[in-house]
């Protein structure tokens, strides 16, 4: 196997700078998940080679090559591996799709810009997000149902095809069928790389800063420091960060994210790697931006955002508000392999500040707030601080707790009793 430069995007990034790195020890080793056979499986390679060879020899067709079933043999190892309500969590990517990944995390994507929800039975997926700033802004709009992409039908295709439909290279266009009300529609979308907003800030009536961090993206963590110093030259004196829809990014973008807010000694994250090892990530911030805290989260905050919400959380004092959260407690490393292909799967667990994990249930909200299936609508995003306020119950609820805080003369920062 060969490293290079770009493979070590994410595997150099463990050791964050800022952050401290205490002294590794063992701890008896604790399991997200099992990963062991559901039987006995005796003589297991010969057994294998048994199979392989019955298959080659007795398959209905011999259209069948070795390099069809050494690759389904890498993508059933990594479902194994897997955690096993998420069994596409680790990844096998071709040269061309890892491209578009690191491009994400550098916070440039190569896409249409929209999220859809998929109807295999009508053969429509219904637009449910698109991102400011992307191709498909201006075009599509929330609630356009797409019945043919290319002129292809969708009905019974599986979601990886749907996904394969709605990929191309840049300056390829995408020809869309679309049903807006009552009307049929045929649109057409160019594919381009953008740079997505990824940290929005504005200030709430009452001198509440508010913060939306959506991807950990590199150079999240500045963007988001020069947001709330902002809004603290503002005025502000407390803060909302919605970490809602966030499905993490890079790893060490989540720890420094958190490391802002907390003080030079204090814990962040314990990751536990092969054999029970443990690391402990602790804040090297010597003049941390202390403000009362609260942090939005729904069920599409995972990963490294998770780790922000639990180290404020413990930490900070702060309160979370929304809906409990993915349950992504893990990091992962990818890997390049000789073919030109690159893999990922789980290299470590992790555990909160006091060493307790959010896998699989997800960090539980302190003020929950109810949400519809369909969401809020995709323009709210858009309106003024007021209207924004008014239109948004997660975010009220932050600020009606923290404007509830200062008139009790509550403290900034203060001590939580989460254990």
């Amino acid at each position: 196997m060969r490293l290079t430069a770009s493979s070590l995007l994410l595997i150099g990034l463990l050791t964050a700078p800022g952050i401290s790195l205490a002294a590794a020890d063992q701890s008896p080793q604790r399991l997200l998940f099992t990963v062991t056979p559901p039987a006995p499986f005796p003589h297991a390679e010969q057994s294998f080679a048994e199979v392989r060879n019955l298959i080659r020899d007795r398959y209905y067709t011999n259209a069948l090559s070795d390099e069809a079933l050494y690759w389904a043999v890498v993508k059933g190892m990594l479902r194994l591996v897997s955690p096993p309500g998420d069994p596409e969590r680790a990844k096998l990517w071709a040269p061309r799709d890892y491209a578009n990944v690191e491009q994400t995390l550098r916070g440039v994507r190569l896409s249409v810009g929209v999220r859809s929800r998929y109807d295999p039975i009508e053969g429509s997926l219904t637009v449910t997000e698109i991102t400011p700033g992307s191709p498909a802004a201006g075009v599509l709009r929330r609630y356009d149902r797409i019945m043919r992409i290319n002129g292809e039908r969708l009905a019974q295709r599986s979601a990886p095809d749907i996904e394969k439909m709605m990929r191309g290279r840049a300056g390829e266009k995408l020809k869309l069928t679309v049903v807006r009300d009552i009307r049929v529609e045929e649109l057409e979308i160019e594919f381009a790389p953008f740079r997505a907003l990824d940290v929005e800030r504005m200030l709430l009536p009452a001198k509440i800063g508010y913060v939306s961090v959506r991807h950990f993206a590199l150079g999240v963590v500045k963007a988001l420091r020069t947001a709330v110093t902002a809004l603290r030259d503002g005025g502000a004196d407390a803060l909302v960060i919605d970490l809602r829809g966030n499905s993490g990014g890079v790893f060490a973008q989540g720890l420094q994210a958190a490391e802002l807010f907390i003080a030079k000694g204090q814990p962040i994250l314990h990751v536990q790697s092969r054999g029970g090892k443990i690391q402990r990530f602790i804040s090297a911030n010597t003049d941390p931006l202390r403000l009362p805290l609260a942090v939005l989260m729904d069920r599409k905050t995972a990963s490294a955002a998770e780790i922000m919400a639990r180290a404020l959380q413990v930490d900070s004092g702060a309160t979370l508000v929304g809906t409990r959260s993915f349950g992504k407690a893990a990091v992962e490393q990818t890997f390049p392999i000789d073919n030109g292909y690159r893999v990922k799967f789980i290299v470590g667990a992790l555990f909160g500040p006091r060493g307790r994990s959010w896998y699989p249930g997800g960090l539980q909200p302190d003020v929950p707030v109810a949400t519809t299936k369909a969401g809020l609508p995709s323009h709210v995003a858009t309106l003024g601080a007021r209207q924004r306020l008014a239109r948004d119950p997660t975010i009220h609820a932050a600020w009606k707790l923290l404007t509830a805080r200062r008139e009790l003369g509550a403290p900034p920062a203060a001590a939580t009793t989460v254990q």
